[in-house]
């Protein structure tokens, strides 16, 4: 059965050529006989002769699209596989692309984390050292401004010792605002609440700028600071 299928289907030609050689035999065997055709008896004998290979062919022109048609499915069901198989590779990559943005963003929140626990304590280590300082230079020329305020207050001197007074009162001054505004940045910095470093929490950014604020506010005080104990042991004198 599957031997008359492929030569059926798989050669036409010969299907053909062996049909019509066996029309041919049987058209000359029969009128080598001595029998003779009429025009209507030939014409029957050829439309009788080729419905036949007429119906053949146009079975086979069937089987030909229906072949076509089965392979043109095959092809979309094989590209639907790849659609498929593309799409499940594009949903790993991306879910490997989140992974991978979650993980930078846990490192880089770390990283700011501890930029900021290090700013906040050179901050705090900063501002303690300038209101030590502070506190130093006022020990030491307070005595000196109690002396000559008696002095001036006695009527002793009272020129000169004025216009030095007035010279260390306001170094007083100047050194009592440091002092002030360093206990404020001070204060403040207790205020920041820097979270525990957790790599799904984020930081808020609201503290960020505060903290660079109050590290912009030491730097500041302390380069007010460094020449205080300096001036104050020279106006001691």
């Amino acid at each position: 059965m599957k031997v008359i299928e492929f030569v059926i289907k798989q050669h036409p030609i010969w299907v053909t050529s062996g049909y019509l050689g066996l029309l041919a035999g049987v058209f000359f065997k029969y009128t080598s006989a001595g029998a003779s055709l009429s025009l209507n008896e030939l014409g029957d004998y050829l439309a009788g002769a080729f419905a036949p290979l007429a119906f053949y062919w146009l079975v086979l022109g069937f089987f030909q699209q229906g072949k076509e048609l089965q392979n043109s499915v095959d092809a979309l069901n094989q590209k639907a596989i790849q659609l498929k198989q593309s799409a499940s590779e594009q949903s790993k990559l991306v879910s490997s692309n989140q992974k991978l943005i979650e993980t930078q963003k846990a490192i880089e929140n770390y990283k700011l984390w501890q930029e900021l626990v290090h700013t906040l304590e050179v901050t705090r280590a900063d501002l303690e050292n300038i209101r030590k300082s502070c506190n130093t230079a006022k020990s030491m020329v307070m005595p000196t401004i109690s002396g000559y305020t008696f002095q001036v207050n006695n009527h002793r001197g009272k020129d000169h010792l004025r216009s030095k007074l007035v010279t260390l009162r306001s170094f007083s001054e100047r050194v009592s605002k440091i002092l002030e505004e360093s206990e404020k940045a001070l204060s403040d910095i207790g205020e920041v609440s820097l979270p525990e470093h957790s790599p799904t929490r984020p930081i808020p950014y609201s503290i960020v700028p505060r903290v660079y604020k109050l590290h912009a506010t030491a730097s500041r005080l302390k380069e007010q600071t460094i020449p205080l104990q300096e001036e104050a042991s020279k106006l001691q004198h």
